[in-house]
């Protein structure tokens, strides 16, 4: 993930967290492999509960503009 770019990771709510990250690493990885890596990040809060629960989205750049286009029209 060296070469991709979090754009946003918003605000922690609670022991919660939403995560929106979006990575040119993603293209060709299943929405499962996606979520594993975003997971290994945070895997040391997960153990510990500081985060307990964890909401991903996790899109390439494409699916990105995709996703917003309909928003920015």
């Amino acid at each position: 993930m060296k070469q991709s770019v979090i754009r946003k990771l918003a605000r922690t709510v609670s022991t919660g967290a939403l995560a929106v990250v979006v990575a040119s690493a993603f293209e060709g990885m299943s929405r499962l492999e996606r979520h594993r890596m975003i997971y290994a990040l945070f895997g040391g809060a997960m153990a510990t509960q500081e985060i307990h629960a964890l909401s991903i989205t996790a899109r390439t750049p494409g699916e990105r503009q995709r996703a917003t286009a309909h928003v920015e029209k």
